[in-house]
């Protein structure tokens, strides 16, 4: 893990909108933008306008092998995928074939990563067709698994 500097940029109307990450921080050419005022709506239902910084930096403790482009580009996919440490400790940097998966497959395999012994033979089977192909540099499959073994493994999702 390495810490990473984010420009944050607050698109939302309201002055409570979380800001998006917006870009790597680069301080010879962001450093002005630190200081760019905007007027936002003071809430939902209050439509007082406030000026506030349009921009905001954050320092993330990321996985070395994501770059901080494709955290920005995707990053709630990212925030998602990584509150799941032990997968992404095993992938390393095969969790980039996470991103084209939906959310519930996603948690699916975390919840197999999180498994330290198997008591059901199945379910090791489908723990190592994962791991297999994950550990493929050029899978014949765009899943790791099959509809069929999707819905078997739903059924042990928390």
């Amino acid at each position: 893990m390495t810490i990473r500097k984010i420009l944050y940029r607050k698109n939302g109307e309201n002055i409570g909108t979380a800001p998006d990450a917006f870009k790597p921080y680069n301080e010879e050419t962001d450093a002005h933008l630190l200081s760019v005022m905007d007027n936002f709506c003071f809430s939902y239902d209050d439509n007082r306008l406030v000026p506030a910084h349009k921009y905001e930096l954050h320092e993330l403790d990321l996985p070395v092998w994501l770059s901080t482009e494709d955290y920005c580009y995707n990053e709630y996919r990212w925030r998602f995928i990584l509150a799941y440490p032990d997968m992404c400790e095993k992938l390393g940097a095969q969790s980039y074939r996470l991103l084209r998966m939906d959310f519930d497959r996603i948690k699916a395999l975390a919840e197999l990563f999180k498994v330290k012994k198997f008591r059901s033979s199945f379910r090791q089977s489908i723990f190592s067709q994962v791991c297999e192909w994950f550990n493929d540099p050029d899978p014949r499959y765009r899943d790791p698994l099959s509809p069929g073994q999707w819905n078997a493994i739903s059924r042990f999702i928390r």
